[in-house]
């Protein structure tokens, strides 16, 4: 059993919070079953809690991207399709080859080594591979690739990746990551030396690549 990832990480969780947490860790740990419908009731039952609370939880993860929800059916977790991935990790590298080209050569010397630091932990984490790290991976990672979109000063890029790279699709895709062994790991620190260093072409080749090992791992896992 996966432990709860926590909304956005952050602390003292609302009931709505609460719910949604052990909805997501559910979810993420393939404990509901994917494609089929569930009512609300079902789910408050599942939970241990009210049928007022799984709404409000049901919006977050709505918002997530892990349940969808049909009128007069029900709510149920989407299978996601490899032209699905592929979809979601197009858009990803769009956007976020636009943020490094913005931010190549140009972070504060603060953020920089903020990111260097988190960087080393990431790929200390994935030569580990131990399926209990995946949350604290997935909270890292989460953060990397935001604080980069942050240092970008596009508040409507930082939104968008915002939908695209949100806590929980961070922590599906460690999950998925930690599934298939493989022998090419993501290199953040070399990642970050290369963002830092200002040669813009070199730095959105990097991670346009870098991405790509992350969409090659999740289709190697559905």
């Amino acid at each position: 059993m996966l432990m709860p990832a926590k909304s956005i990480w952050n602390s003292a969780p609302t009931s709505e919070q609460q719910v949604a947490d052990t909805l997501r860790t559910l979810i993420l740990a393939g404990e509901l079953p994917v494609g089929t419908f569930l009512s609300q009731r079902k789910l408050a039952e599942i939970a241990n809690t009210s049928v007022i609370s799984v709404r409000g939880a049901l919006r977050r993860l709505e918002n997530e991207g892990l349940i969808e929800n049909v009128p007069r059916l029900g709510v149920r977790i989407p299978q996601e399709t490899p032209a699905d991935i592929r979809d979601r990790y197009f858009l990803r590298t769009t956007l976020e080859s636009a943020a490094v080209k913005l931010v190549s050569g140009k972070l504060p010397e603060e953020i920089k080594n903020r990111l260097f630091n988190i960087a080393q932990q990431l790929d200390r984490l994935a030569a580990e591979h131990d399926q209990k790290t995946s949350p604290e991976f997935a909270r890292l990672h989460h953060e990397f690739h935001l604080t980069l979109a942050e240092c970008t000063g596009s508040r409507l890029l930082l939104q968008m990746l915002q939908r695209i790279i949100n806590p929980s699709l961070m922590m599906l895709n460690a999950v998925r990551s930690w599934i298939v062994p493989s022998e090419v790991h993501q290199n953040h620190t070399g990642l970050i030396q290369v963002i830092a260093a200002g040669n813009t072409a070199d730095a959105v080749a990097a991670i346009q690549a870098h991405i790509q090992v992350g969409l090659e791992s999740e289709l190697a896992a559905l």
